[in-house]
């Protein structure tokens, strides 16, 4: 088993390095990692993306890069049968042993039915909770996408989940290997970065990260400094319903979208990062604040308890506690340092690459 095909559709950007060309999400960029990590231990690695430009097939840094256009992206769902068979035919050109996916979901189907045709083995590796949770999942995917997903489900090998709360979830629907394999680690770090007095959030503008609630929190603490890094969403392309705001806000600064390759030196000076999701799996943003020993405050999300159980921050529970929380900590040196030295441990001992690439290469092992 030494092919592996990395289904992201839109990883493009990211594995061409091509700025300009949008901001990859934290499905992609764990992806993308994964995919140059198995290429360093010697495997032959392809990636199929949502591309239209020619050429079609394109080899970059060591990585064979499919185009496979999806025109339902976004737009009517007549065009899902000609983009299946696109699909279908790469897959068949690819020809790997196994394939990784986590998004999207509906596609389970179609790259099920042809494993099972050419008898190859599939990962699915779960992205958020909705995906392990069917009651989350019908207010999130159409009647179609959830049933071409739980379709799918039958046909796929084995499932990487990111959390226990995740691997439980799953087995209630899927009766195969399930296991947890945690996030990995996706950026570099410079432990000689010094810190700035600064608050940070960063997210897309989906309705679920709630950014507007960044706004309130900064407007009831005037005396502290706060950044924010929006990235747009299919959901809410434009940011114009946080721009027009920001006159009231003076003491924030709304950055905007921020190429992967730059969010280093945000995470790395931030004092605190804040979270105000209402719905997560387990956020790339916390992995890579504590990378920089950067806490975190939550207003919601703490996957497995692991912000309590690791002292990494604090978990508030309402908007009330949260602006308590983030007062507090920005006031206390002592204890800021004390839970970034930990977020940093924890991020060593559970994520850090050679410890989930090993887990992958086990999972491999067991699909022979």
């Amino acid at each position: 088993m030494k092919k592996v095909c990395v289904i992201s559709p839109a990883a493009f950007p990211l594995i061409a390095d091509i700025s300009d060309r949008g901001v990859s999400g934290g499905a992609e960029i764990q992806l993308v990692t994964l995919g140059f990590l198995f290429l360093e231990k010697g495997f032959s690695v392809s990636f199929i993306v949502n591309e239209s430009k020619p050429p079609m097939v394109e080899d970059i840094k060591g990585v064979r890069v499919f185009k496979s256009q999806l025109k339902h992206f976004g737009m009517s769902n007549l065009h899902l049968p000609f983009d299946i068979l696109r699909f279908m035919r790469n897959l068949v050109k690819v020809d790997a042993d196994v394939y990784l996916i986590k998004l999207p979901r509906h596609m389970l189907l179609p790259l099920g039915l042809y494993s099972k045709i050419f008898r190859k083995k599939i990962i699915f590796i779960g992205q958020v909770d909705a995906d392990a949770d069917k009651s989350k999942l019908k207010k999130t995917d159409s009647r179609v996408a959830s049933l071409m997903y739980n379709l799918g489900l039958k046909f796929i090998d084995a499932i990487a989940a990111q959390t226990d709360a995740q691997k439980k979830g799953f087995l209630q629907s899927f009766s195969g290997d399930v296991r947890v394999i945690r996030n990995i680690l996706t950026m570099d770090v410079n432990p000689d970065s010094e810190k700035e007095d600064y608050v940070l959030w960063v997210g897309n503008s989906g309705v679920h990260k709630q950014p507007e609630l960044f706004l309130e929190l900064a407007k009831v603490l005037p005396d502290i400094k706060f950044k924010m890094i929006m990235s747009p969403s299919a959901q809410r392309p434009d940011d114009a319903f946080i721009r027009r705001k920001l006159d009231e806000v003076p003491n924030l600064e709304f950055i905007g979208p921020v190429p992967f390759s730059q969010m280093p030196e945000y995470f790395s000076k931030a004092s605190l990062l804040v979270s105000t999701s209402y719905s997560e799996g387990f956020p790339n943003i916390f992995l890579q604040a504590w990378q920089f020993r950067t806490p975190t405050v939550s207003l919601n999300i703490d996957p497995d308890d692991v912000i309590q159980r690791f002292n990494l921050g604090l978990l508030s529970g309402s908007f009330e506690k949260l602006v308590e929380d983030v007062a507090m900590l920005h006031s206390d040196d002592s204890q800021r340092m004390e839970m970034g030295d930990n977020a940093l441990q924890y991020t060593q001992q559970h994520h850090a690459k050679e410890v989930v690439i090993r887990q992958y290469l086990e999972l491999f092992e067991s699909l022979r």
